[in-house]
């Protein structure tokens, strides 16, 4: 698997990878951190624990909306973030998302806070999954500087020769190359071919953006999730596991997915799953350019099926037929969407 790029097998193809996300959102969001200077510092978690030292600061609260009350010309928003319930209180003319919704919000802590932290007021928002196919663009286009430096660097060295392989390390692959989009589209309909485009399109966008984010190769995830649930969103094993990932609610629970019928948060919650079971077998740096550990990714699936405890308690693989075949079987997968 000396190369990359994701290679075409008989129902993948490399087109032109589309625009999408809300820039115009995003933009405002951004301008307004810059403007009321929020710290990547200072969380809304770091707030609550001393409100009475960042009165009147403006901070960034992540969460999902659990609630929306709204009183005269007032909104209130429940936000869950990840150390408890937000309040947030935005003018009801603004342009304001929706319950349910997973975003990224502005807000301001009150003047009089003390003891609590109380209701903040709503500054700006963005959607989390917008921002985060900002930051993969980020990410894309700082690997792609990274490899103008390395090419520049071998031709110096002239160890390079022009027809040598432009991917000559997994540090230089991107999954936002043109055509990557259309080309994981492809095969996520090839599995479920049932799936509605948008819906397809959709679950793309969530493997690609969150792979990114959490530094794991988006095949690999697609090889996991068409063994688990062959890209069915509403799929319900016997034993309870849920959609895309086939999480289970305590599972489900833990990685912070509230409705795990959800393809984004889904999606978002077996990625996050998926590197930690990667970083448990293969250390910090597992995505760095590292070269590949076809054993330390089979403990990893082989955790991801059936749990942690049973590989530590066999030390190795589990002797069980279900979890074996399932290890094969997605390693099958993504050696074929690696092109090996």
């Amino acid at each position: 698997m000396r190369y990359h790029r994701l290679i075409a097998i008989s129902w993948i193809g490399i087109l032109t990878l589309p625009a999408w996300g809300d820039a115009r959102a995003v933009n405002r969001f951004l301008a307004a951190k810059k403007t009321h200077q929020v710290s990547p510092a200072l969380s809304y978690e770091q707030a609550a624990s001393d409100p009475a030292s960042w009165r009147g600061r403006v901070v960034e609260v992540r969460g999902t909306i659990s609630g929306v009350a709204q009183m005269g010309e007032t909104t209130t928003f429940i936000v869950n973030t990840k150390s408890g319930e937000a309040l947030l209180k935005a003018a009801s003319s603004s342009d304001l998302p929706s319950n349910g919704e997973t975003i990224r919000a502005l807000a301001r802590i009150p003047e009089d806070a003390s003891g609590s932290i109380g209701s903040l007021a709503w500054v700006e928002w963005v959607g989390e999954f917008d921002m985060l196919e900002r930051e993969a663009q980020w990410a894309a286009q700082q690997q792609k500087s990274a490899l103008g430096r390395r090419k520049a660097s071998l031709k110096r060295s002239r160890a390079y020769t022009s027809t040598r392989s432009n991917f000559p390390s997994r540090g230089a692959y991107s999954p936002f190359d043109p055509g990557v989009v259309d080309a994981y589209t492809r095969a996520i309909l090839y599995f479920n071919p049932r799936l509605p485009a948008a819906h397809a399109d959709l679950i793309t966008q969530s493997i690609l953006a969150y792979s990114v984010h959490y530094n794991v190769d988006a095949r690999l995830i697609v090889a996991i999730i068409a063994a688990e649930s062959r890209f069915n969103p509403n799929a319900t094993s016997r034993k309870g596991a849920m959609g895309l990932g086939q999480l289970m609610p305590g599972t489900a629970r833990g990685l912070g997915v509230s409705n795990a019928y959800d393809p984004q948060q889904n999606v978002a919650g077996s990625v996050r799953m998926v590197r930690g079971l990667l970083e448990k077998y293969m250390g910090s740096h597992t995505w760095q350019g590292q070269s590949y550990d076809p054993e330390s990714i089979a403990l990893a699936l082989a955790s991801y099926n059936a749990g942690s405890g049973a590989v530590r308690r066999y030390k190795g693989i589990p002797p069980y037929r279900e979890t074996r075949n399932y290890v094969v079987k997605v390693w099958n997968l993504y050696r074929q969407l690696c092109g090996g």
